[in-house]
């Protein structure tokens, strides 16, 4: 699973919002989209996608990967999300939950696998 850095939190927000992964970190613009790159409303579940300089340009020796990530210029992590009306993110789930460990695929669908 990714994850936002969490910018600093005060003291009251880490204890009001202790479900959150944090707000989108600077340099970085963040969009939570439906499966046609359509924001949706705040509150509403969709997928997190990334883009900025900061942001990797691709994964190593695997193009495909690359290719299957970044769409219209956007990196598509794959987390589910839902922001609210403050800003802050709360990861709900994954699109896929296929895992990959040393270039082998250990499980598809199943939540519960051992890495």
């Amino acid at each position: 699973m990714s994850f936002l850095i969490r910018h600093k939190l005060s003291v009251q927000d880490s204890i009001r919002k202790t479900n959150s992964v944090g707000k989108p970190v600077i340099n970085v613009e963040v969009r939570v989209v439906d499966e046609n790159m359509n924001d949706v409303p705040l509150c509403e579940i969709g997928e997190i996608v990334y883009r900025g300089p900061t942001l990797m340009k691709g994964y190593y020796t695997n193009p495909k990967a690359t290719e299957e990530s970044f769409k219209e210029g956007w990196f598509h992590s794959g987390d589910l999300v839902r922001m609210d009306e403050e800003g802050f993110i709360y990861v709900v789930d994954r699109k896929k939950h296929d895992y990959y460990r040393r270039g082998k695929h250990l499980c598809c669908g199943s939540r519960r696998c051992s890495l």
